[in-house]
């Protein structure tokens, strides 16, 4: 059973600074402090707009805070890979394998020991085909035959008065060949010429300045290319259908393969029921009747289409060649109890927080320290359950630490609960910025989600914490699609898509319709005798009441309206005074 502390006022919640518009006192927030919480009990309360910092569960006062925050997640079941997401993987597999992370643009040799090799593989041209994105064009690789300097002798370049002899003898050569001038007549003209050229500059200069050539002598002519006479066509095959844009016929083309794949994905699905009966159409498609024998055995069953999330793990999955520049390794610890592997790489991760922390959000030194890192983000209030069902671990609070050649980059704070992953935080090696660390361990966290929803079916959630839509550092996240917002008030999920614009018109909105039936209405009488409470001892509310009188009557009150009715029933109150 949980075991929680109420944190109540009686004038309401005392406004504080808000994290995200920096506002001195305008942010205010509700919740409980968990002395210890059931990992069933935390879902049911981030499904209620709650997240959790440190051992205090809390969601935004969204009515008067300044900044609503608004639950967000995505369904794993759906998420489709973006064209950048998918550039970002792309980036960090180059960025392992050469240790850069854009085209090469030195020299011929510096190109040629650093090409890069990593064509598009089956599965990522299949993943391209499943998410509607273009597949990109190959990347232009440098001829590993070209030289690197041009075989160019000094002594073998022609003069300047070479070329331009050359030139002007082609030229006359094409225009006599214009005029109808024989070969003879051009080489009596050349000598001439050349004679006048043999001359010194000042007869040179008589002979121009006095031999002036009258103006009814035609000019020599000049060469023209012939134009080709424009045919007149008879306008467009009314037979033919019209001409379209290559990206629109593309984009028919793979939605048309991506309906045909799931298609036959659902059909596979289906039991062949339907086969039994001998005028059924699908069994005279197939060929098979009641009174005949299929005989495809031999060719053996088709080829099925892998699932997107097969192929999301795939190109996520980085081999672990020689070849390779850097080596990358993802590994989960248990941070709740604290686990041997975490306790032998505290001080690295602390580190890295520490530096996130004062390069990022600009913190001073005090205010980052390691009393802060362990109560923000290494003590959970969560009660850790062991595997079952398959699982590869338990619910609880862990870290998924990411490293890089044997050290620690990123560590992601992750909460795994009965329907789903849920990312407390994420903080990262600043000088790792270039391979854009939110978005790859954003998706190896959606990975992480589908792997455990193959053996868990309820488990198809990925929860990314907040959405504040007036925060540029919360509002990326509608860029992860198949994304849902959690309404305030009837605590449904709605599509993002129809969020934002109620959002960008209130910072604070109902999102579901005005059909769907508001979440919490008024208690029903002596519905707060089964409320569980202690102090001193566990008892009911009711039995709490005939000891002490209805002097905690405004808090229990307030305690249920928040956490629901529901959990109230689940979850034991401390009456006595808190110790936090």
């Amino acid at each position: 059973m949980s075991f929680v502390g109420y944190i109540y006022d009686p004038g309401g919640p005392i406004p504080f600074k808000c994290g995200y518009c920096k506002s001195p006192d305008t942010s205010r927030t509700q919740g409980v402090w968990a002395y210890g919480m059931t990992c069933r009990d935390y879902q049911d309360l981030v499904d209620r707009g709650f997240q959790r910092s440190g051992k205090y569960v809390y969601r935004a006062f969204m009515k008067r805070t300044c900044c609503p925050q608004y639950v967000i997640r995505t369904d794993v079941t759906k998420f489709r890979l973006s064209k950048s997401q998918r550039a970002v993987v792309r980036k960090l597999h180059r960025y392992l394998l050469h240790g850069r992370t854009t085209a090469c643009t030195n020299s011929v040799s510096d190109c040629k020991a650093h090409a890069p090799t990593d064509p598009l593989t089956s599965s990522e041209e299949e993943l391209m085909a499943t998410s509607g994105a273009a597949t990109p064009e190959p990347e232009a690789r440098m001829d590993s035959t070209l030289p690197t300097a041009l075989p160019i002798s000094v002594t073998n370049m022609p003069k300047a008065t070479e070329v331009q002899q050359r030139t002007a003898t082609d030229y006359t050569a094409s225009g006599n060949a214009a005029a109808g001038k024989t070969a003879e007549e051009t080489a009596g003209d050349n000598t001439a010429k050349a004679s006048e050229h043999s001359c010194g500059p000042s007869e040179t200069l008589t002979q121009s300045q006095s031999q002036t050539p009258p103006r009814d002598q035609p000019k020599p002519a000049v060469f023209k290319k012939p134009r080709k006479p424009v045919r007149l066509g008879a306008g467009a095959d009314p037979n033919k259908p019209p001409c379209r844009k290559a990206k629109l016929v593309r984009r028919e083309r793979r939605a048309q393969k991506l309906t045909e794949k799931q298609r036959d994905a659902e059909t596979k699905q289906k039991p062949h029921s339907a086969s039994k009966d001998p005028n059924s159409p699908i069994s005279s498609i197939a060929g098979c009747s009641s009174s005949s024998t299929c005989t495809t055995a031999d060719a053996g069953p088709p080829p099925q289409p892998k699932l997107f999330e097969q192929l999301l793990e795939e190109l996520l999955t980085v081999p672990s060649a020689e070849e390779y520049s850097h080596r990358l390794d993802v590994r989960l610890v248990r941070c709740s109890p604290r686990s041997q592997e975490f306790k032998d790489t505290f001080e690295e991760s602390f580190a890295v927080f520490k530096k996130f922390q004062m390069t990022i959000h600009k913190e001073q030194e005090a205010d980052c320290g390691e009393r802060q890192f362990l109560e923000f983000l290494v003590e959970s209030p969560l009660i850790p359950e062991e595997p079952t069902e398959g699982m590869p671990c338990g619910y609880g609070s862990y870290h998924q630490q990411y490293l890089l050649d044997g050290r620690i980059f990123a560590v992601g704070v992750l909460d795994i609960l009965p329907r789903g992953v849920l990312c407390e935080y994420l903080y990262y090696d600043p000088d790792y910025r270039f391979i854009a660390p939110g978005v790859f361990t954003a998706l190896q966290e959606i990975s992480l989600a589908q792997q455990f929803r193959r053996l868990k079916p309820d488990m198809q959630f990925y929860y990314m914490g907040f959405y504040v839509q007036s925060c540029p550092k919360m509002n990326y996240k509608s860029k992860y699609n198949a994304s849902y917002l959690l309404c305030p008030e009837t605590y449904t999920y709605v599509p993002i898509k129809k969020c934002i614009p109620k959002l960008l018109a209130l910072p604070y909105s109902r999102l579901a319709g005005k059909d769907v039936a508001d979440g919490d209405g008024p208690l029903p009488e002596g519905s707060l005798n089964d409320v569980q409470v202690f102090e001193m001892a566990p008892m009911t509310y009711e039995r709490y009441r005939a000891l002490h009188g209805e002097r905690k009557q405004s808090l229990v009150e307030d305690y249920v309206m928040v956490v629901g009715l529901e959990l109230a029933l689940r979850m034991r109150l401390f009456l006595g005074r808190m110790m936090l």
